[in-house]
């Protein structure tokens, strides 16, 4: 395979369970001002958002970058969280800026 999501029906299975893992950190977030901007924020980059996974691999590195911050959650292990969402947040970034061709 090419490293992406395989069809219509997996990428909508994809962006449901990414947006339900997203759903549930913000819901037990009790700084209600950072969910509040946070939203407004992915809510502006959604259209960009949802065409990452088409880039090759994504899929698969979120799905481990998002195991890996539920797991530092579940853990209570707030370092570890932060952390794991700075890398996160970073690949992200990058697979914006080495995609933008792809994306924009």
């Amino acid at each position: 395979t090419d490293g992406g999501v395989q069809g219509p029906g997996e990428l909508a299975e994809y962006s449901q369970l990414n947006q339900e893992f997203h759903k549930r950190i913000f819901d037990t977030c009790p700084n209600h001002t950072a969910v509040e901007v946070t939203w407004t924020l992915k809510s502006q980059m959604r259209k960009y958002n949802t065409k990452t996974i088409l880039i090759p691999f994504r899929p698969e590195r979120s799905f481990a970058e998002h195991t890996t911050i539920a797991q530092a959650i579940r853990d209570r292990d707030a370092a570890a969280a932060e952390q794991a969402m700075k890398e996160y947040l970073n690949n992200v970034r990058e697979a914006f800026l080495q995609n933008s061709s792809l994306l924009f």
